[in-house]
């Protein structure tokens, strides 16, 4: 049996320009699982960037923690 110990949802978005983000992907885990480690956002991200660039952005969406 596989066991998740920690997941994180993020989404990565295209800037369009200084007040216009649009979105590419969401919902794409990083889980630490008893089996190793589950990732389905490194590789888009690298996808992103290749095509788009600099001006690729993620956040993380889930469980997000504010530092304030």
């Amino acid at each position: 049996m596989t066991y998740v110990y920690d997941t994180k949802y993020y989404s990565i978005g295209l800037i369009i320009s200084d007040d216009e983000v649009v979105g590419l992907s969401t919902d794409l885990k990083i889980s630490r699982t008893s089996d190793g480690t589950v990732d389905e956002f490194t590789d888009k991200y690298k996808e992103y960037v290749d095509i788009h660039g600099d001006a690729v952005i993620f956040e993380e969406t889930f469980p997000y923690f504010s530092s304030s």
